[in-house]
């Protein structure tokens, strides 16, 4: 008897040399394992040829069975350089954004306790998308009152007295505040304050357009979303 190592699954099997057989088969998948010729042929060669046969026919299957490993390593090496290339790629993607919601002119939010009594007017250009707009009290830094303004309405509202800095996002689509208008949202800021008070019993007031023009009432700057 002697025990070969089945070079297709693996599995050890003891087969009888003296047999009848054609061919050396694998109990477990049937693969070939040695022809009866193979064998007579080696049998009647000298013993020494018997010891080199058998190294090399051992050398070979280790070798292919090295390679094949190896061949496995690589495709799974491969398979996670794709999946972290992917992974990266996905990281760089623009985050995907939840449905738009609906977008109306008219007043968002009121956050000061302080009476609403000055005007405020603030038109916008016709087809320039949709404005987001913050009136932030400069004495605490905090924002007062924000709007939704469609471009090409005029809004009028009353507004705290106080002193204010306008600041503006604008967009096509509104998804909210934490989106605003998407990755594509231009921030923008007023140069100057705006001082809403009452003197002699009049109540000060302001008209704002916020349209690009060489003699426009008020001058805006770019601002990062931070300073939003």
């Amino acid at each position: 008897m002697m025990e070969i190592k089945c070079s297709n699954c693996m599995s050890i099997n003891r087969v009888d040399l003296k047999s009848e057989n054609k061919n050396y088969v694998c109990d477990d998948c049937g693969f070939i394992l040695m022809s009866t010729k193979f064998y007579s042929e080696i049998k009647s060669m000298p013993q020494w040829k018997h010891w080199f046969i058998l190294i090399a026919v051992a050398f070979c299957f280790y070798s292919s069975t090295f390679i094949i490993e190896e061949f496995k390593r690589s495709i799974k090496t491969s398979d996670r350089v794709a999946i972290l290339g992917a992974a990266s790629e996905a990281s760089k993607a623009p985050p995907s954004l939840p449905p738009s919601l609906p977008f109306k002119t008219g007043v968002d939010q009121v956050l000061s306790t302080k009476e609403r009594m000055a005007p405020l007017k603030i038109k916008t250009p016709q087809g320039s998308g949709k404005y987001y707009i913050k009136l932030v009290d400069i004495e605490n830094n905090k924002t007062a009152m924000t709007f939704f303004i469609n471009g090409g309405d005029e809004f009028r509202v009353d507004v705290p007295l106080g002193v204010y800095r306008l600041r503006y996002a604008v967009g096509d689509s509104w998804y909210g505040y934490k989106n605003l208008f998407g990755p594509e949202t231009m921030y923008s800021e007023a140069d100057r304050d705006m001082s809403f008070y009452i003197k002699n019993g009049s109540v000060s007031g302001y008209a704002v357009e916020l349209i690009l023009r060489k003699d426009g009432n008020m001058k805006t700057k770019n601002i990062s979303p931070n300073d939003f």
